[in-house]
């Protein structure tokens, strides 16, 4: 495998992780005035997040090398427990390691100064944004130099 392509792999890796802590936070559904759920009503964040989306959110240079940073370390902690997990049978027990694989990799990318949001947001950029996912690949692969 090239180096290129392992970096690539590597990236797409630790965006999947990225994806994995959007997916550990259940939106909640929108209260409405009478305090009845409103699951149609998508919430304000959300209708801003979509915005961001459509018009580019720009990010420093500092954030982007911290998100970097917690992508390398998210992988990392992302092979240790898709290592762990190999061979469970037991639900609970898989469970149980999911869980503290999604803490673990939120604690490394509050560690790096970055707030879950933050990282979330980047890396949905870095899906969509071809000059953005270049310049992370980038610092990421500086960082495993």
């Amino acid at each position: 495998m090239k180096f290129a392509d392992k970096n690539r792999k590597a990236l797409f890796t630790a965006v999947g992780a990225a994806t994995l802590l959007l997916t550990a936070f259940p939106a909640m559904a929108q209260q409405g005035s009478n305090g009845a759920a409103e699951p149609d009503a998508p919430p304000e964040s959300y209708q801003q997040g979509l915005q961001e989306l459509q018009f580019g959110t720009r990010f420093d240079d500092e954030t982007l090398q911290k998100y970097a940073s917690a992508t390398v370390e998210v992988e990392k902690i992302q092979t240790e427990f898709n290592q762990k997990l190999k061979g469970v049978q037991d639900r609970e027990k898989a469970v149980e390691i999911q869980r503290e694989a999604i803490d673990r990799k939120m604690k490394a990318v509050e560690n790096e100064g970055l707030r879950i949001e933050t990282y979330n947001k980047i890396a949905t950029q870095v899906k969509i944004d071809e000059q953005l996912r270049l310049k992370v690949d980038q610092m990421i692969r500086l960082q495993n130099n």
